[in-house]
C-alpha cells in the first residue's frame, strides 16, 4: 500500500493541473458548453485513467506479462484524452446571440 500511494504522490503534479482543468471547464461551463464538457471529460478520463493503471500495475503479480497490455490500454486512453483536448482548443464555439 506504502508503495501504492508513492507512485501515486508522482502524478501529484498532473493531478492538479487535471482538477484545475476540470474546475475551470464547470467555471466556463455557460459561457462554451461544448469545449467545457470536452476539457472536463478529458481531464476526469486522465485522472482516472492514471489512478485505474497504477493500481492494477500493483495488483498484477506477473506485471512482466501483462505489462504490454497495461502499457497498450494506457496509451490508448490517453491518446483519447488528448484527442479531446485538442478537438476543445481547436473546436470552433457556435455564436451565442443574446445580451
Amino acid at each position: 500500500m506504502h508503495d501504492l500511494l508513492r507512485d501515486l504522490i508522482k502524478f501529484a503534479p498532473m493531478f492538479l493541473v487535471w482538477t484545475v482543468g476540470v474546475l475551470l471547464a464547470l467555471f466556463r461551463w455557460r459561457c462554451h458548453p461544448r469545449v467545457s464538457a470536452l476539457v472536463a471529460t478529458a481531464c476526469v478520463l486522465s485522472i482516472v485513467t492514471t489512478v485505474a493503471f497504477t493500481v492494477a500495475v500493483h495488483r498484477v503479480s506477473e506485471v512482466a506479462r501483462f505489462g504490454l497490455v497495461l502499457g497498450l490500454a494506457w496509451a490508448c486512453t490517453s491518446a483519447v484524452a488528448t484527442g479531446l483536448l485538442l478537438w476543445a482548443a481547436l473546436a470552433r464555439e457556435p455564436k451565442v446571440s443574446g445580451p
